[in-house]
């Protein structure tokens, strides 16, 4: 999938946080960092400079990354403004836009800018939830997928004893029979059916508590 041209504000503050994180972990801001690339940087650089300036920083960027930042920047600051509501009365939105003008970037205000996103920031928090949602499901996924490898069921939606134990020996073989039975005993299993069998969605809920009804 290719990823868009144009970012978002919450695109846009994110990159601008990484970039602040990454120049803090080596004492640096914006500024110091630009004229560590060049000690004769001005304070106001042309797009291809800026683009070069970034890039020599090493903090995590892609090419693309540091054109659609250099674009937002150059787009902001030729409107009236950003055309997303920051949530913050305007205020991200004109330092936004103060950062360039014809065509050239302010360093200054560009550090400014850096600043104000990262203290605003709540994209980490969100994104950490995300990305524990995101695990949970791949880790949802996987267990699913073992325990099928185990079932002797056509449907592959149950799990007999011998495949249970199959399952249970393969995956550690520290546990004995006892182990096993004990662990059988706990699972809930299909009401009258002929075999006794228990539910994938059972099995999983015991291997990741809070999956219930994933199958």
């Amino acid at each position: 999938r290719e990823l868009h041209a144009t970012l978002s504000a919450d695109e846009l503050n994110g990159i601008l946080t990484r970039i602040q994180v990454k120049l803090h972990a080596q004492g640096l801001e914006v500024g110091e960092a630009f004229r560590k690339w060049n000690p004769a940087c001005d304070e106001e650089l042309d797009c291809s400079s800026f683009m070069a300036g970034l890039r020599s920083l090493f903090v995590g960027l892609s090419s693309k990354e540091i054109l659609q930042v250099t674009n937002a920047l150059v787009a902001a600051g030729s409107a009236s403004g950003p055309t997303t509501d920051s949530g913050d009365g305007g205020e991200l939105e004109r330092v936004v836009a103060a950062v360039s003008v014809d065509g050239k970037v302010s360093l200054p205000a560009f550090e400014t800018l850096v600043a104000q996103c990262a203290a605003q920031s709540q994209l980490k928090d969100w994104a950490l939830s995300a990305f524990q949602r995101l695990r949970l499901s791949l880790e949802r996924g996987a267990a699913v997928a073992a325990v099928r490898r185990y079932s002797e069921n056509p449907s592959k939606a149950h799990l007999s004893y011998n495949g249970f134990a199959a399952l249970v020996g393969d995956s550690e073989p520290s546990m004995t029979p006892v182990d096993v039975g004990k662990l059988w005993s706990v699972l809930e299993k299909e009401d009258a059916a002929e075999d006794t069998l228990v539910g994938l969605g059972e099995l999983v809920a015991w291997l990741l508590p809070g999956s219930e009804n994933v199958v």
